[in-house]
């Protein structure tokens, strides 16, 4: 949404055991569309990916007779490539087509840390609740491993104009950045956007019996004035007012899952932007962040930024 400049379209072709779908799915379409219109308008380079993933069956085929059946998977895939570069070519939209052999997510990150990709823009699929959880998905694993913002999107997002933004601003420095990719945005499309920041409570305990009601609700009162002076200024500082459809901001208290879930049903939200930090090892698999689960749960797309300082595991 920022004027990103090198962006990588991850291209799923594979179903079941048919390597490159002719067919492609509404969700890899919707991410094409998504990807072709910001090439579009920001000036973009598009490069449209596919990390072929082979099953073994077709391992054990491919063994059989590598060199005839591995060059006739490559075609084939490269065929669809190709053609969806065609509609990027067919708008003037600079662009080329790569794949590899290996795990999508993984491939993916390899190229985006070997050649420097701004964004990654990949359709989601529905997963079983257990699947997801213990496996995870491709827009599971960028989330936690991709060192670039990672667009997921959803079927039903047809254009990028007149279209409501969330932004989940957590006041710290990726909270900062999320704002900047959304208020660039705004430059390029016309969008409302919608600033949210949820204060977290911590629990008394023992001591909260010690605190009275109005005690309490005085200090509610000062931090919620104190979050909303922040946000002002930080979107001062982005020149927020040059948006045609303006900024509305929200502080609550409580759960942020909740609370980003209730103003996407409520305001009709087509794209949620916030902050992920990566977690590793079992904690991050069963318990993942914010971003993680909402990305379970949300009907709209989700643009996941990482903090600054994130250091990317995965080597080119």
């Amino acid at each position: 949404m920022q004027k990103f400049q090198n962006i990588l379209v991850g291209v799923d072709l594979s179903s079941g055991d048919r390597l490159a779908a002719d067919e492609l799915s509404p969700s890899t379409l919707e991410a094409i569309e998504q990807a072709l219109i910001l090439g579009e308008t920001l000036g973009a380079k598009l490069t449209f990916f596919a990390g072929v993933d082979i099953s073994a069956q077709t391992e054990e085929l491919l063994a059989a007779d590598s060199a005839h059946l591995r060059d006739n998977v490559d075609d084939e895939v490269l065929k669809v490539l190709e053609h969806i570069k065609q509609r990027a070519d067919e708008r003037g939209i600079s662009s080329e087509c790569q794949f590899s052999h290996g795990h999508g997510w993984e491939q993916i990150i390899r190229k985006v840390v070997r050649d420097g990709h701004d964004l990654v823009i990949i359709g989601t699929k529905e997963h079983t609740v257990i699947g997801r959880t213990l496996f995870g998905t491709t827009g599971t694993k960028l989330l936690r491993y991709c060192p670039c913002p990672v667009w997921v999107t959803k079927p039903g997002l047809s254009k990028l104009e007149d279209m409501d933004i969330l932004v989940a601003d957590d006041l710290g420095d990726v909270g900062f950045r999320c704002l900047q990719i959304a208020i660039g945005g705004g430059q390029y499309f016309s969008t409302r956007t919608h600033v949210l920041h949820v204060v977290e409570e911590e629990k008394h305990g023992l001591f909260r019996s010690r605190v009275s009601d109005e005690q309490l609700q005085t200090f509610r009162e000062k931090k919620k004035a104190d979050a909303e002076q922040q946000l002002e200024q930080r979107l001062s500082d982005l020149d927020y007012r040059t948006l045609e459809l303006g900024v509305k901001t929200y502080v609550e208290f409580g759960s942020p899952d909740e609370h980003i879930l209730k103003i996407i049903e409520e305001q009709g939200i087509d794209v949620l932007i916030m902050g992920t930090k990566a977690r590793t090892g079992l904690g991050g698999m069963l318990i993942g962040n914010t971003a993680e689960r909402l990305l379970t749960q949300i009907p709209c797309s989700l643009l996941a930024v990482k903090p600054a300082d994130f250091v990317c595991q995965i080597k080119p």
